[in-house]
């Protein structure tokens, strides 16, 4: 595995494709931008992430006097981490031959024992005897606030697969890269959220774990023989726990390799596969911007997701052969490069922030973009200046019907416009410029 991460990183990269690619200087754009579009802007830029981390990161109980350092629970906020609890969950409910409430609760929790983090299905039996509150049922309950997270991330994934997948169809005008900004850099994150689907049922917080200290200070006020005797021996040595192999045994869950763990695995990693797919296509040069160019913050926006993805899918067709799917603790968690690859993945993120914070303005016809003035995503005439930047016109001889505009025969007049000007221009048959230009719809001020 030491190889892995170097492979990983190439792999993220589809050379071929990027030989053909330009990438637009970062140019400074947002300076027009007001408070208010502001936070509007970074309230729909966060949105996705906080919901993502607040559902997906677990409840943690300690087994071990000693507490995890900032490495260990920095991983925790990893999408790939969150993304394998969701998949683990989901699994071992389906292998479960008799799940119970205590099965729920401790699928849910992520255990801190000597050896790092353990959700093995060994501590989850172990722990049982240290849970002071259970779980109403077998499933969680439709009035929780897990139901309640599982419902603000599915909406949130819904409208942004829905958006993405427009634009993929459809050479409209809010196509997503048309369109990407500051306010829709982790709409992809909000997408990825729809796998919580798999396990929403089992996903819940609705328990209470004893801590090592508190069990500690319980047995400390135990002083006579009376009272030791209502003290449960593993309750007073916590520590026997992490002496436990995970060794299956056939008692509480079916085979790790079973055919029903095989299909949902297979179907798990097909939908990360289709993700993947989906960034790919956006190499694709957008449809109605560019010929073969990108805005600094787009590129750097399919690269983060692809690279994230791709990593992703590895490392779990890795497990799932290998047929390591008996933890809700992605297995590499603790280790270095992984460690590493999460601090690149904060690392891009931040880079994108920056990036689309700098290069974000607003076009004429309202939309945000990253997109240079000039290229905006509106199907408008082409020009430099806009209702923010000053007044521009069109030259017109004759009249236009769709303005109610008439004037003399022979007669020219430039129509001061007061916004953009949508419509068609017809090239002229020799090449050289344009012969006409249909308007759609458009408004004006004035008329010389």
């Amino acid at each position: 595995m030491q190889e892995l991460p170097c492979f990983l990183i190439l792999a993220a990269f589809p050379r071929g494709v990027l030989a053909t690619l330009t990438v637009l200087p970062l140019t400074y754009q947002s300076k027009g931008l007001t408070f208010d579009d502001w936070i509007s802007l970074l309230t729909l830029c966060f949105a996705p992430l906080i919901a993502h981390v607040l559902a997906g990161v677990p409840k943690t109980v300690y087994l071990s006097q000693n507490r995890p350092g900032w490495r260990d629970k920095f991983v925790l906020y990893n999408p790939t981490t969150i993304l394998w609890r969701y998949f683990a969950i989901a699994d071992r409910r389906i292998r479960a031959k008799h799940w119970s409430a205590a099965d729920m609760a401790a699928s849910n929790a992520y255990f801190w024992t000597r050896r790092g983090w353990d959700g093995s299905e060994a501590i989850s039996r172990k722990s049982q005897a240290f849970c002071v509150s259970l779980p109403d049922g077998k499933h969680v309950a439709l009035i929780s606030e897990s139901t309640l997270k599982t419902v603000i991330v599915t909406l949130q994934g819904a409208d942004s697969l829905y958006f993405l997948l427009k634009g993929y169809l459809s050479a409209s005008n809010d196509n997503y890269q048309d369109t990407a900004s500051v306010g829709s850099i982790f709409f992809p994150l909000a997408i990825f959220g729809l796998l919580r689907l798999v396990a929403c049922f089992w996903l819940t917080e609705d328990f209470v774990y004893t801590n090592c200290e508190e069990l500690q200070t319980s047995a400390a006020s135990v002083n006579t023989p009376e009272q030791i005797e209502l003290v449960p021996r593993n309750k007073l040595l916590p520590i026997e726990l992490l002496n436990n192999s995970d060794a299956w045994t056939g008692e509480d869950y079916r085979h790790p390799n079973s055919w029903q763990s095989w299909l949902f695995r297979s179907l798990f990693l097909l939908s990360i596969l289709g993700l993947i797919v989906l960034c790919l296509w956006d190499f694709k040069p957008a449809p109605n911007l560019g010929d073969e160019s990108f805005t600094m913050t787009v590129f750097t926006l399919i690269i983060s997701y692809t690279f994230f993805l791709v990593i992703s899918a590895i490392v779990y067709g890795y497990y799932f052969v290998r047929g390591c799917n008996k933890t809700t603790v992605l297995h590499c968690v603790t280790s270095l490069w992984y460690q590493i690859y999460t601090g690149v993945l904060l690392a891009l993120a931040l880079l994108l922030l920056i990036f689309a914070s700098i290069e974000t303005r607003q076009s004429a016809c309202g939309y945000f973009t990253t997109w240079p003035i000039g290229e905006d995503p509106c199907g408008a005439l082409p020009s430099d200046k806009n209702a923010i930047d000053g007044i521009f016109g069109v030259a017109v001889v004759g009249n236009i019907t769709a303005l109610n505009f008439t004037q003399p025969e022979g007669a020219m007049s430039v129509l001061f416009a007061h916004g953009i000007c949508q419509g068609t221009l017809y090239p002229r048959p020799d090449g050289m410029g344009f012969e006409g230009f249909q308007f759609i719809n458009t408004t004006y001020r004035s008329q010389t």
